[in-house]
């Protein structure tokens, strides 16, 4: 699912395969490099390709749970509290720690104007 806001008429909570002029892909490589695409119709944002106008976003990423972390094992007890954590750090990927912690991040572009 993605979570929209800022345009109108959209729902705020969409499927990755709408019809709304939305699509975004993803992709961990051979080396868990994380890859993320996205795009979005101009008609959504209010733009057409003969404007220049600017536009700006900001996505947002949720962190990923450390269980899910290659290279870190946690054992729990039946009710869930953690008893031990054993960090090998030789089956991490570089900057695996930084992906724990929900980020973001934005741009601003100025549409070049059809010719």
């Amino acid at each position: 699912m993605l979570k929209v806001t800022g345009i109108k008429g959209l729902d705020t909570l969409i499927s990755v395969y709408n019809e709304d002029g939305i699509k975004a892909a993803a992709l961990f490589d051979n080396k868990m490099v994380y890859t993320w695409e996205m795009a979005v119709s101009l008609k959504l944002v209010g733009l057409s390709v003969n404007d220049a106008a600017k536009f700006s976003y900001n996505v947002r990423l949720n962190g990923v749970a450390m269980d899910d972390v290659p290279g870190i094992n946690i054992t729990r007890a039946p009710n869930g509290t953690i008893i031990a954590i054993d960090i090998h750090k030789d089956q991490m990927t570089p900057n695996s720690q930084g992906t724990m912690s929900p980020t973001d991040f934005w741009g601003e572009y100025t549409l070049a104007k059809k010719q």
